[in-house]
């Protein structure tokens, strides 16, 4: 549909963030959801293509837990049919920027959660302890990502059908840094899907069988925001959010300013 037509329609997008773990003790996913609670229902309009984003954040910060995640899941799929159209999960990545995630694997997640827990294999909340040297991995560093070893996932690689990089061009474009007046925020396409404790969670989002009924990995996304304060702070994270949101939105609904 050319964005000259209005379509006089709301549509909900989801949002999530996690609680603290490793060094981050002050989670600004978490921030940066959070923002939305109060006041309660708020939305941005297209004016362009007469649709209005209503943004529904997730009460509480997710714990960093995989028995969490694997109840939560199904919960939210089970509300979408009610509460929202699109889901955006984010979570802390590396300092200096933001990084939009394109893909995860689908099983083989190794590092240890903050019970120190490793994941079930099917999932369902019951995830278990595991002795040290038997399996899983202690965190090191903020993210896992100094342990090698736990680099790389086993099963497929599950593949969002957005269009990232066409959404990471609108951030750049667009959002003006809180800290840096006059340049551009810093934003790249990720291909690297880890095998961290939010990324286990974007796994099993999708892997859910109505999701690939329903739209074929379409209605999630999942962004990395930098630590607080290493580049930038939650403004400038608030406002990526919303332009990412908005790419979200034009792109799904084939409301593309090309």
């Amino acid at each position: 549909m050319p964005p000259s037509q209005s379509t006089n329609k709301q549509i909900t997008i989801y949002l999530t963030g996690f609680g603290n773990f490793s060094r981050i003790t002050d989670n600004p996913s978490w921030s940066i959801v959070s923002s939305f609670l109060k006041p309660v229902h708020q939305t941005v309009t297209l004016p362009d293509c007469g649709i209005t984003i209503l943004f529904l954040p997730h009460p509480t910060a997710v714990k960093v837990s995989y028995p969490t995640v694997d109840d939560l899941i199904p919960q939210l799929w089970a509300s979408r049919k009610e509460g929202w159209e699109y889901i955006l999960h984010i979570g802390v990545g590396h300092e200096g920027g933001f990084e939009l995630e394109t893909q995860c694997w689908e099983k083989g997640y190794k590092l240890k959660d903050v019970d120190g827990c490793i994941p079930s294999p099917e999932g369902g909340g019951d995830g278990k302890k595991k002795k040290k040297k038997e399996n899983g991995m202690d965190m090191k560093g903020v993210h896992g990502s100094e342990n090698t070893d736990a680099n790389r996932g086993e099963g497929r690689l599950l593949k969002t059908a957005f269009d990232v990089q066409w959404v990471v061009d609108l951030v750049e474009r667009d959002v003006t840094p809180k800290e840096d007046k006059g340049g551009h925020v810093k934003i790249k396409v990720s291909n690297d899907p880890g095998l961290i404790y939010v990324r286990i969670y974007s796994g099993r989002l999708f892997w859910r069988r109505k999701t690939l009924e329903m739209d074929g990995g379409r209605g999630w996304r999942f962004l990395h925001v930098p630590p607080e304060g290493k580049r930038y702070g939650i403004q400038t994270g608030r406002d990526v959010v919303l332009k990412v949101v908005e790419g979200m939105v034009r792109d799904g609904e084939g409301l593309r300013e090309d």
